[in-house]
């Protein structure tokens, strides 16, 4: 996992620099592992649920921004701009249809 503590700053800053592809794949790697770590016994107890529910929902509204150019409604400023960070390097390829 590249961000075992939910920080989805973290996740965006390791794969700014990656390819298109391999940062959707990775995106959709690591919201799997958070979904599958939300129902673990432990994760009720510790509050670690909320997060990792929260870290996968800005994992998927980075891959539709990916794909799609689809700005989640409920995105705030800061994670717009680690999206932007994201896209950056994907528009250059013309792989993506971020704007």
């Amino acid at each position: 996992m590249i961000s075992p503590t939910y920080d989805f700053e973290h996740f965006a800053k390791q794969v700014k620099n990656k390819e298109f592809f391999e940062i959707i794949s990775l995106a959709e790697q690591e919201a799997t592992l958070a979904w599958g770590r939300t129902y673990r016994r432990e994760a009720a107890q510790d509050g670690i649920a909320m997060r990792s529910m929260e870290y996968q929902s800005k994992l998927l509204g980075l891959i539709d921004y990916l794909r799609h150019s689809i700005k989640p409604k409920e995105v705030d400023q800061q994670d717009l701009a680690l999206y932007n960070l994201v896209c950056a390097r994907a528009e250059k390829s013309k792989q993506s249809a971020c704007r």
